[in-house]
Order: C-alpha cells, then sequence, then structure tokens
C-alpha cells in the first residue's frame, strides 16, 4: 500500500509545475508544498520514532525547502522510501511495543501512549492520503488534474469499482 503511494507522490512531484507547486490556490488551505512537507516530516517522525521506539508527530522538520522547491520534495521522498526499508530490519522484527508521544495543550505537556508499529503505519497511510485529497483539491482548482485514483482511500476506490460492477 504504502509503495502505491509513495508512486502517487513521485509521479505528482515529476510533473508538478513549479509555480503550481508553491502558489497559495486557496489561502484557507495553504500550498500543494505545504501539504506534501507536511506529509513527508510525518513519515519522517514515523520513521525516526520507529528506530527510537517513541513517535512523535508533533516534534517535526518542518523543512522549509521541501515546502518550496518541488525537486527537494522528490529527493526527499526518495531518501524517505530507502529508509522506510530500515524499519524491516528495526521493528517488525521485534516484539518491542512503540510509545506514542503527544502534545496534549499549548504548553507543551506530551503524553505518552502504548501504540505499535502497524498502527502507526496505518495512520501514515490514512494521514497522507488525506493530505493527498487536499492536494487533488488544489490541483483541480487550478485545472491541473491528477490521476483520478490519486488521494482516495482504499475503502473509497473498493467502493467504487463494487459499485461499478453491480
Amino acid at each position: 500500500m504504502f509503495k502505491n503511494i509513495s508512486f502517487q507522490i513521485e509521479d505528482f512531484l515529476k510533473n508538478c509545475p513549479e509555480t503550481l507547486y508553491s502558489q497559495n490556490i486557496s489561502p484557507q488551505s495553504g500550498t500543494i508544498g505545504a501539504h506534501t512537507r507536511h506529509i513527508l516530516d510525518h513519515i519522517d517522525a514515523f520513521i525516526k520514532g520507529c528506530s527510537e521506539y517513541t513517535v512523535n508527530y508533533d516534534i517535526r522538520e518542518r523543512d522549509t525547502l521541501t515546502e518550496k522547491d518541488p525537486k527537494a520534495a522528490l529527493s526527499r521522498i526518495k531518501k524517505i522510501n530507502e529508509n522506510i526499508h530500515s524499519i524491516n530490519a528495526k521493528c517488525i522484527h521485534t516484539e518491542r511495543p512503540l510509545k506514542l508521544a503527544a502534545m496534549t495543550d499549548t504548553n507543551g505537556s506530551f503524553v505518552n501512549i502504548a501504540s505499535n508499529l502497524e498502527r502507526e503505519f496505518l495512520f501514515i497511510i490514512s494521514h497522507t492520503v488525506h493530505h493527498m485529497a487536499l492536494i487533488r483539491n488544489l490541483c483541480t482548482q487550478s485545472e491541473f488534474f491528477l490521476n483520478e485514483n490519486f488521494g482516495k482511500a482504499s475503502s473509497t476506490l473498493y467502493k467504487e469499482r463494487t459499485q461499478r460492477s453491480c
């Protein structure tokens, strides 16, 4: 599942015009680059958290170059794809649970809760697809059309496919 999502993001980054990537299309929605950076920041936090056994999505790099330059984002997703394989060696073959650290207020307080690799990986997939849908909407507003499946959850694609076959 992640490979498919990653491929869609890579393909999008290869084809997205630089001017569109950093353009403020809708003031309430942020830029396409901001959504892309946000996705990649979360995936990096997941990878880092797996190696440290504590995932914290609130403390992220927030790489502004990724937000402005689709080539930088493309380079970053390629690096993420390489690093995601290290999770297999570090986390999947161990029974050690993960902790999720989450900021609970604006004073910087954190709570730690029990989690596991599979749960956090599913969160990353869901979160990524959600932001891909937002990117798709921004692209559509600018008349830059993406693959019809870009930003759609597996459950949505399944429902669409099964409804067509009836």
